[in-house]
């Protein structure tokens, strides 16, 4: 799948749930597109954040364990192969 194909599937999923999901909203259109674009920011801050774990030699799962809001808890969930995130 290409970028530009995997955008269009994207946008297609996104105003499928919205057609859904807010047609009751006064202007549902809109909600979906700012939804859409909350969506989008959210990506790019954990891209970021992984971005920056690996620039200062953390991998995820260690960031996963001593994450004081989740910690050791929530790395069970954590692949092993996320390793190569990290300092590797």
């Amino acid at each position: 799948m290409t970028t530009a194909e995997a955008v269009a599937a994207y946008t297609r999923v996104i105003e499928t749930w919205g057609t859904g999901h807010l047609a009751g909203a006064d202007e549902p259109r809109r909600t979906a597109e700012l939804a859409f674009a909350v969506m989008l920011l959210r990506e790019l801050r954990g891209g970021l954040h992984f971005a920056a774990l690996r620039a200062y030699g953390v991998g995820v799962p260690d960031a996963v364990t001593v994450d004081p809001t989740g910690g050791r808890r929530r790395k069970r969930w954590t692949r092993p192969n996320w390793r190569s995130c990290g300092s590797g």
